[in-house]
Order: C-alpha cells, then structure tokens, then sequence
C-alpha cells in the first residue's frame, strides 16, 4: 500500500521505526506534527546503546529523539490523481480537519490504514479506518454494523466508499489503555460485557449465531453446543477481539472498548469474556494451554463471574478459542504459528470428553 498516496504532494513525512520497517507515517511540516504523531508508535525494547530503561521513560527518550533528532524525511510526490482524498471524506462531519498521523497494519488479506485525524490546534478530533483489500473492507463494515446498533461510545460517523476501498470515520475517545493485562477480569470490565446485550433470550436452535456457526463451522466444534442447549441466550454486540490492548479507560474511570473489526452484530454471550481470559493467559501471563483452559473454566462457572455451569463454561471456553483461530485464519495466520497452535490445544482440552 502506497504511504504517499495519503499525503498532500510536497508533504515532507518520517516513517517510524524506520523506513526499512515502517509502521507508522507522521507528517514532518515542524516541531509539534513530529512530537504528536510520535505518541503513536512504540519505542524500541530497549536503547541502541543496549541500557535497559523504565518504559515510561525509555518512551519519552524516543519522541524527543524524533521530535528534535536526524529522523530521514521524504517528500510525498504522490500526483493528485494517485491520491487518496481524506480530507473529502471527512470535511462534512470534521469541517476542522487539518492533518493525520498513518498507522500501518500488517502486510496480508486483511491490511487496513488507521489514521488519527488532527485540527490546527493540536486535537485528535477522529480515527479514520481505510483498506481496499475485501476481507478488511468486510472487517470495517463489519466494525461500521456494531457500532451503529450500540448506544456506548466510540460511535461510527461515516462510513462508505472511498477512492477504491471502504472507509470508517470514528470519533476519538479520551482515555488510555488499561494497565497491563490481569486476571481475573475487573468488574468495570463484566460491567462493559454486559451493556452490549441488544436483544432478550431467545432458545439455542433461534439463536442467530449458533444458526450461522452450524453452517461454518467443523461438525467437531458444532457438538460443543450441545452443552449449551438447556436455556435460551441473549443476543449481544460480539467484539471478536476482546483485549486488554483493546480496551479505554476514560479519565473518569469508565472501560470503552475500541477496533471492533472481528466484531458480529448478533453474537453469543460470554465468548468475549472467555476469549479476554484466554488473550491474557497467553500474552500476559503465559499460561500454557491447560492452565488457561482450567482457569478459564473455573472462572465462568464461578459466582464471581457469570457462574455458567461447569458444561456451559467448557463450551463456551472452547468456542472462544476457535473463533479466535478462525478469525487469524481468515487474516492469512497458519497452525505453526504458536498462538494459534496454543489456540487448538485450549480446544481440545478433554476433546474426547465433551459433555462433561
């Protein structure tokens, strides 16, 4: 994806890390675009010199170095014809717009552009979601669906074509993300899970996500429902990607949760739950595969979480798992990669033993 078609002809930019592996371009027209952009790309693990430093401080070390140091800059050369007209799309809602930071997703089937919107006076007042590759115009459409059903923030304020792919305009949230991830999950974030109910239970076979996973799912996966089938569900806003790294906390305390890309309008409940659960064990805790699994399903089931039956939390722990695997496959991810390897082995915990 062209970096340059994004940006104004004449528009000096500075890639971060580097050119060699950039992952977020920043507009370097002076002191303040350099120093602000910067906020949104990690510093290295550690100094070129090799010292080892604390993070917020190793941080800041790095947006001076950018803000004041040699970074290379480039001029975007791109000719109007070639470019992607931001400004255009966003000038009816963001009348103020005036620049953007460009973060770059992942090469694959499914790169998307996030770019922070910015006014003259130093504000973020958007995030803009682009892509021309299907399965992420599908993601922000995706994305574009939820949100526009829920009354919580963050809420959608454009979506639609643009130039060859499909845009989402957001607005900002203030807030930073939640410390690093812990278990269990804190009640402000079971407090979250549950506003994203959108409609009364309804029995197992009507339940629109279960009527959609029978017929995309593998036969192995859809005799895990059987556990389920004792009640009827509520139908809720799913997120798809329910993460620490994914989650707001506002000034006054209150969790947003942000990038519903993965997410499904009518999804089943607590999968998001078990899935944040599971993102934790791996990442943060690195749990192996059993121990997430077993503390996964002793959580669910307790009174302390939303006190499932010991059949119901294995399901829904299951399901969480392989929805999470079949979402990184749609993105282009194998089995060898390890956190989907350590995915099938939650799954297939007691496999043989499913309607214990």
């Amino acid at each position: 994806m062209r970096w340059d078609r994004f940006f104004t002809r004449g528009t000096p930019v500075i890639a971060l890390p580097d050119w060699n592996t950039p992952r977020l371009f920043v507009p370097a027209k002076n002191f303040s675009q350099r120093w602000k952009g910067s906020s949104l790309c990690p510093p290295p693990s550690v100094n070129s010199d090799g010292i080892a430093l604390p993070p917020k401080l190793r941080r800041l070390l790095y947006r001076i170095r950018v803000a004041l140091g040699p970074s290379p800059m480039i001029i975007a050369n791109r000719k109007k014809s070639g470019s992607i007209d931001i400004k255009g799309f966003v000038r009816e809602v963001l009348p103020e717009f005036s620049w953007a930071v460009f973060s770059v997703g992942v090469p694959g089937k499914a790169q998307k552009i996030t770019a922070q919107l910015w006014n003259d006076r130093n504000q973020v007042i958007g995030y803009l979601k682009y892509s021309s590759k299907p399965i992420a115009c599908d993601r922000i459409a995706r994305e574009y669906a939820v949100l526009s059903q829920l009354n919580v923030q963050p809420r959608p304020l454009k979506f639609g074509p643009l130039s060859k792919g499909t845009a989402l305009l957001i607005e900002p949230i203030q807030g930073k993300h939640i410390g690093g991830g812990t278990l269990p999950p804190e009640p402000a974030i079971l407090t979250l899970l549950d506003q994203y109910a959108i409609a009364k239970p309804v029995p197992l076979d009507e339940h629109p996500w279960v009527q959609t996973f029978q017929q995309t799912a593998e036969p192995f996966a859809v005799k895990w429902l059987e556990a389920l089938d004792r009640r009827p569900w509520p139908i809720v806003a799913l997120h798809g990607d329910f993460s620490p790294w994914n989650l707001l906390r506002s000034p006054d305390g209150k969790i947003f949760a942000i990038d519903w890309e993965y997410g499904v309008p009518e999804g089943f409940p607590y999968l998001d739950l078990a899935y944040y659960i599971l993102q934790v064990a791996y990442w943060c805790l690195h749990y192996t595969p059993t121990q997430a699994w077993e503390y996964a399903v002793e959580f669910l089931s307790s009174r302390s979480g939303p006190n499932l039956t010991l059949a119901e939390a294995k399901a829904i722990v299951r399901l969480s798992a392989y929805q999470g695997y079949q979402f990184m496959l749609e993105d282009g991810h194998s089995l060898e990669e390890k956190p989907q390897y350590w995915r099938s082995k939650v799954w297939e915990h007691e496999l043989c033993n499913i309607s214990n």
